[in-house]
């Protein structure tokens, strides 16, 4: 059963490794936080589930606040890729479009609340599509788009929003894919976009990246990258990575040690380290485990709909 029918795809085990933002390259020794779900899939929903998954996320810039000592204003990346009239050659022309990602941006936008020209935060909507929205004062216009969800745009956009540091959200609905290394290709046709993989089998082994609004990749290692692993402005800050899509957990898992088993993650003895004092968290909630779908809900991405249902 996929792990999107469950609370537990708010915890994986790659949302709960995040916790401190470390790896073991960046800080040798730092305790490794390992989780394994054990929800019954006949009671989906337990309090537990729901009290941690808020305490979790009420830390988060999602919340739209400050951290304590924070004076930048917090950032919020929107990925919104709807794939209109997309196909797949490699599943028989099998179409890519999502409209789901129409009813996260407004989900979204509400629960942010979103208002045209807004200067408390840092907005940077990158979509495939326009949107009209009517915001709480009533102002109704179009969602004003800083660039097209193409690869080059995806990581500038997260390199730019975090360059200074700050507490931020990146939240991105769109594909993912698991499969070899290997090129990606996007032709139009008529009115149709044909999208196509040439994977090497001679490369390495498989990996999940997600599929970019030009048809490009971006793969997990490239993406985390670009995201702060300390903070520069001596206050604390978060950011939050949400993937409301196919395979996140693979996605994040790029990021584990070299050589580690992703099923058990040893705890280590934080005494082992304590003059060190972390300023920046990353917390990573995803919707899916590897080789799992992520499925969508009253016209949203199941992900999307059920975590801003139990926060609002």
């Amino acid at each position: 059963m996929s792990t999107i029918q469950r609370l537990a795809l708010f915890l994986t085990r790659a949302a709960v490794l995040l916790a401190l933002g470390t790896s073991e390259s960046s800080a040798p020794g730092l305790v490794y936080m390992h989780f394994v779900a054990n929800t019954p899939a006949d009671n989906p929903f337990l309090p537990t589930w729901a009290a941690i998954l808020l305490v979790l996320i009420r830390s988060l810039s999602l919340i739209a606040r400050y951290n304590v000592g924070e004076t930048r204003r917090p950032y919020v990346i929107l990925i919104l890729v709807h794939y209109k009239d997309w196909k797949d050659r490699s599943e028989g022309g099998r179409s890519m479009q999502l409209d789901s990602v129409k009813g996260d941006l407004k989900r979204l936008l509400d629960y942010l609340k979103y208002r045209h020209g807004d200067t408390t935060r840092t907005w940077y909507i990158l979509s495939d599509f326009e949107y009209m929205y009517e915001d709480y004062t009533g102002t109704v216009q179009a969602v004003t788009r800083c660039g097209l969800p193409d690869r080059e745009t995806i990581l500038k956009t997260i390199e730019e929003a975090t360059k200074n540091g700050g507490s931020g959200l990146i939240h991105y609905g769109g594909h993912c894919h698991y499969a070899v290394p290997g090129t990606s290709s996007l032709e139009k046709r008529g009115s149709l976009n044909i999208y196509t993989e040439t994977n090497d089998y001679q490369q390495g082994r498989k990996a999940a990246y997600l599929v970019c609004g030009d048809g490009k990749r971006i793969y997990g290692i490239e993406l985390f990258a670009r995201l702060p692993y300390s903070s520069n402005t001596g206050t604390v800050s978060t950011t939050t990575l949400v993937l409301d899509t196919c395979h996140a957990e693979g996605f994040t898992g790029e990021e584990l040690p070299s050589g580690s088993d992703p099923e058990y993650m040893p705890f280590v003895n934080p005494t082992l380290i304590p003059h060190v004092m972390l300023l920046h968290q990353l917390i990573v909630v995803t919707a899916s485990r590897l080789h799992e779908k992520a499925l969508s809900v009253n016209g949203c991405g199941a992900l999307t709909f059920f975590m801003i249902k139990y926060l609002d």
